[in-house]
């Protein structure tokens, strides 16, 4: 028995001051693949309960609400950064409630993803503490999904030392 090949979007999650390089990486994908694009971002929510606590938030997280909320909560900033980086690729932005890796994951089953990209932390002492506490998105996502992760690597900042796909462009 072979497990079907997903049909969905590529779905990418962000985050107020994530890399450009993220989003590009995804869009890329998405059109490489002739797939519609997911853009998700899971906002926090502090009341609730689950598998570990966030450092960052002190929020502990619930497993499986992961669904999207009515209304606009994500950050307006994040939106107007999504749009300015897609710049009018055609895309669709949904904001979900609770743990990041659980929301993409459940994102990824509800619509048949081909693939979930994420990128890495910031480096920085703080990121590096809340990623020993609470585990990296990336690493959950590996864990729980039988669809590929993309995981797009932190840029040095120096434009001569871009990512490798970015080299053609």
């Amino acid at each position: 028995m072979t497990e079907s090949t997903p049909t969905g979007p590529v779905l990418v999650g962000v985050v107020e001051g994530q890399r450009p390089e993220v989003l590009r990486t995804a869009a890329r994908f998405a059109k490489d693949l002739r797939a519609p694009l997911l853009v998700l971002y899971a906002a926090p929510d502090p009341y609730l309960v689950g598998e570990y606590v966030d450092p960052m938030t002190g929020a502990i997280p619930v497993v499986g609400r992961g669904r999207p909320t009515e209304g606009p909560t994500a950050p307006p900033s994040l939106v107007a950064e999504v749009e300015s980086i897609l710049d009018g690729a055609e895309h669709t932005f949904q904001v979900a409630e609770g743990e990041p890796a659980l929301a993409l994951t459940d994102a990824a089953e509800r619509t048949d993803a081909r693939m979930i990209v994420v990128g890495t932390r910031d480096a920085g002492v703080l990121a590096s503490i809340a990623e020993f506490l609470s585990g990296s998105v990336a690493v959950h996502l590996a864990h729980r999904q039988h669809r590929p992760v993309v995981v797009v690597p932190r840029a040095e900042r120096d434009p001569a030392h871009r990512v490798p796909w970015d080299l053609a462009e």
